[in-house]
């Protein structure tokens, strides 16, 4: 018989040495959750029931409270079959986010200093037409280009038969900035009328001087990668901090500010101050009124990924708060609807965070667990500290409510 249990106390890794080392498996699960535990009484309760010829089966999840990249949660499975009153049986298996690895999903992976380099000869061009690549045998990991053909990915769709290869593989999505993290895209590769006929997930991380891919070996042959040397209009920033344009000449956002832009002459940036009362645009390359930034300020935030990291407000949310306050000052001077157009934009975001709404509005039914998406059956939502993260199944899979996990159909 399943129960529900509920316990106060924090957990710590390794705190029962009967559980198994975490593998890189994902084991997305569960029947009964029991949250915010001491392992070590749940496994006592798991040990009585044996001893006493109860019968307590099956799988359960302990979450474990620690700010890391996901919260370290173990599956334990108790078995009625006991020897002097202890469970017979027990594993655990860590859901890691990118980016992160370890038992307790607190390491983080030195993307930047440990890719492996892919030398090309300038055969992944996307103006070659030639026919003999393939990424077939390509390993899973992280890698960097270095090719005279470029070593960034196309942001756009390249046509079959490109890129020395037939199903041509480009990336379906901006770039990173720098000041972001591994961020997940879609590579693409075309066939016939359908631009994303084939689909591969990658990972990306802006490394400053060079951009990594975290890739996947192609499913058919032949199936490569393209490479391009054309600037994307995602801004490079030096492990220096240095501004690098992505391209010649334009105007471009500042990678910490919206009163400040960037304006590039002959690849040399210059760190140019917006007008008074006024913050740079970035969809329309200007100095622009603050009523107009609504939706341009969603659409930044969204990009970066808001959040809230231990407690404390990032630089973005921080930014933010120094820009209302600007927008609020000039509302006084100028009219009470700009405080009303952007003010609540902004309030609508910083509401997201402090009441802990995912940004497509998902709530957290309860305050830890993992629960279906209510738009989306092939998403789910992990709850932590009533916090909602929308995850996404594994291919072809769909989440299962009452089994509370992805499955497929």
């Amino acid at each position: 018989m399943h129960t529900r249990v509920l316990l106060g106390l924090l957990l710590t890794c390794n705190i029962v040495q009967a559980l198994r080392p975490c593998t890189d498996q994902v084991l997305q699960n569960s029947t009964t959750v029991v949250c915010h535990s001491d392992a070590l009484s749940f496994l006592t309760q798991c040990s009585g029931a044996c001893g006493s010829g109860g019968i307590l089966s099956g799988w359960y999840q302990v979450c474990v409270d620690v700010e890391t990249g996901e919260r370290c949660s173990k599956l334990v499975q108790c078995e009625p079959q006991c020897n002097q009153g202890q469970f017979s049986e027990s594993q655990q298996r860590c859901l890691c986010d990118p980016g992160y690895f370890g038992e307790c999903c607190n390491q983080r992976e030195d993307v930047c200093s440990t890719v492996r380099v892919i030398s090309d000869n300038g055969s992944r061009s996307v103006q070659s037409s030639s026919s003999n690549n393939c990424d077939w045998f390509l390993p899973t990991g992280w890698y960097r280009f270095d090719s005279p053909a470029g070593n960034r990915l196309p942001e756009t769709s390249v046509q079959s038969g490109s890129c020395g290869t037939q199903v041509s593989l480009y990336l379906d999505g901006p770039h990173p900035h720098a000041i972001e993290d591994v961020v997940k895209r879609r590579v693409c590769g075309a066939h016939g009328n359908d631009s994303c006929f084939f689909k591969l997930e990658v990972e990306v991380k802006n490394c400053g001087d060079f951009v990594a891919y975290k890739l996947q070996p192609a499913y058919i042959c032949p199936m490569a990668y393209c490479l391009t040397n054309q600037p994307t209009d995602t801004p490079l920033v030096s492990k220096t901090g240095e501004f690098r344009c992505p391209k010649p000449n334009g105007f471009f956002e500042h990678p910490q500010t919206y009163r400040r832009f960037i304006h590039c002459s002959n690849a040399k940036p210059y760190v140019l101050r917006c007008p008074n009362y006024t913050l740079y645009n970035p969809l329309k390359s200007i100095c622009d009124w603050p009523r107009n930034l609504d939706k341009t300020v969603l659409d930044i935030i969204k990009r970066r990924h808001l959040a809230v990291v231990r407690g404390r407000i990032n630089p973005i949310q921080e930014r933010l708060s120094e820009e209302l306050q600007r927008v609020q000052h000039y509302a006084q001077e100028e009219r009470h609807e700009v405080a009303e157009k952007v003010g609540t934009t902004l309030h609508k975001v910083f509401d997201v965070v402090r009441h802990n709404v995912a940004q497509d509005g998902v709530r957290c039914p309860e305050r830890y667990g993992v629960f279906e998406h209510p738009n989306d059956r092939h998403k789910f939502v992990s709850c932590s500290r009533s916090r909602p993260t929308v995850k996404e199944c594994p291919n072809g899979s769909l989440f299962n409510q009452k089994l509370r996990m992805c499955s497929w159909p």
